[in-house]
């Protein structure tokens, strides 16, 4: 195994919610949360998943939560009445509140764009709370939601009436909020008399008391959209892709990644694709997948960059050569950073056929690197086709989706206390906690899935911070 090379220049970790019972909804089976039967599982999804929080998933465009919150008891599962198809699910820092869009699906089978619902830890009292909503997100300091409404940014605390606080003739991507809770960062796009794009900026938004919300400019474009990915984590300024309007093709490729301090400086850091999971805030930096490009079998590979500019390097070294996707970081509990990934097979057809796609992501397998000098693993028990990994606020078990399915495993090797295994431990055991998510064919034309929009789990907060 190969050791890993890493730049250590901060400290920082993210945790990962009202009207009526769940009418009209007949309970599903333990164990079948969708009402498709579970009989080839490994174990029961409502045993298996106890004592692990709630997990929100979207299956068969229907809506449950799997409250596994009490340990030592199996976990009980909540529908949740929508009446439409629900996407992009949230949960509230507390794990109070669950957000979640209901509209119709993308091509893709996601949800971008609807109504904005709240509802309860167990499904209860679920009831729309903004008409028209595009993306949204959580302070990660308090139950209130910033959502971009047309040109119109609104915030929603839990119970009250959303309160607009910026307006513009266009607002785009996701509202970012500061580590702080105190700061929204959002993306505004201008347009010419003729509906042809004429630039774009990053604005501040800061919400205060009484409706002294104070504004500022924080980065400026004539000719690319500026797209928020996220803040730095000491939340001295912010990430944000630079996408050229005037070639789509060319933004299809990806578009480079630039890091603004609050002051508006910006340090240019490689280019990746423009989706979140490519580039991931971590301790002083970014963790961004780079490399290739629309297709993500084409030469991905992760590097990490410090936030104010001084150099990238490797984050981990992983299995040889590309391809590598989807790092999800965490703390183990002994205050060590820790990264899952996905590792597969490059394509080298590029062929855009579902059989092919499907057999380059039975190549796709899940790795975890922990600790400084320590070295990087392949989670064998996981099985093969993996994508999205998410890590327990505790950094024991990873979450995680193989054949349109969730399964848990603790990487580790059945060590519960978080300790490293030796490479040769495989993990496990595996369970499937979910079924099925999409519907239909997957991935799509290029290979990308956003499979993040289907679920969202909540395991408690971060032991370390």
């Amino acid at each position: 195994m190969v050791r890993p090379v890493l730049f250590v220049a901060g400290l920082a970790v993210a945790a990962l919610g009202l009207g009526l019972a769940a009418c009209g909804y007949a309970a599903p089976v333990a164990g079948e949360p969708h009402g498709v039967s579970t009989s080839n599982a490994p174990a029961s999804g409502a045993r298996g998943f106890e004592g692990h929080g709630r997990l929100a998933y979207v299956a068969g465009n229907r809506l449950y939560i799997l409250d596994g919150t009490a340990a030592g008891t199996p976990a009980t599962l909540h529908p949740v009445f929508t009446g439409k198809v629900p996407g992009d699910l949230a949960w509230s820092p507390d794990g109070k509140w669950l957000a979640f869009l209901v509209g119709p699906p993308n091509a893709g089978g996601s949800v971008t764009a609807g109504q904005l619902w709240l509802t309860g830890p167990d499904g209860q009292d679920s009831h729309p709370v903004l008409a028209s909503s595009g993306a949204f997100a959580w302070s990660p300091k308090a139950d209130v939601l910033a959502a971009i409404s047309g040109g119109s940014l609104d915030t929603i605390a839990a119970g009250q009436a959303p309160r607009p606080v910026f307006a513009a003739a266009a607002l785009t991507g996701t509202p970012a909020w500061s580590p702080n809770g105190a700061t929204i960062a959002v993306s505004v796009v201008r347009f010419s008399a003729n509906k042809s794009f004429a630039g774009s900026a990053i604005e501040l938004v800061s919400p205060g008391e009484k409706g002294r919300t104070t504004v500022k400019p924080l980065a400026r474009s004539a000719g690319d959209a500026l797209v928020i990915d996220g803040w730095q984590p000491d939340g001295l300024g912010l990430f944000a892709w630079s996408e050229p309007r005037n070639s789509p093709s060319r933004a299809a490729d990806g578009a480079p990644l630039v890091s603004y301090s609050l002051s508006g400086k910006g340090v240019s850091l490689p280019g990746t694709l423009v989706h979140r999971s490519f580039a991931v805030p971590w301790l002083g930096g970014v963790i961004v997948v780079t490399g290739g490009d629309r297709y993500p079998w084409s030469g991905k590979n992760f590097t990490f960059c410090l936030a104010a500019g001084g150099g990238c390097d490797e984050v981990v070294n992983a299995p040889p050569g590309p391809v590598n996707l989807d790092p999800a970081s965490a703390w183990s509990v002994y205050g060590e950073p820790t990264v899952a990934w996905v590792h597969a097979a490059p394509e080298t057809s590029k062929g855009s056929g579902q059989p092919v796609l499907n057999a380059w992501y039975k190549t796709r397998q899940l790795w975890v690197w922990t600790g400084l000098g320590g070295n990087s693993f392949q989670v064998t028990g996981a099985g093969t086709g993996i994508a999205a990994p998410a890590w327990s606020a505790n950094g024991k078990f990873v979450l995680y989706v193989r054949d349109n399915a969730l399964w848990l495993i603790n990487p580790y090797g059945g060590h519960g206390d978080g300790t490293p295994a030796h490479p040769a431990i495989t993990g496990g055991p595996a369970v499937r906690v979910v079924s099925q998510l999409f519907a239909g064919a997957w991935p799509d034309y290029y290979g990308y899935t956003d499979w993040q929009s289907q679920f969202a789990w909540y395991s408690g907060n971060p032991t370390i911070s």
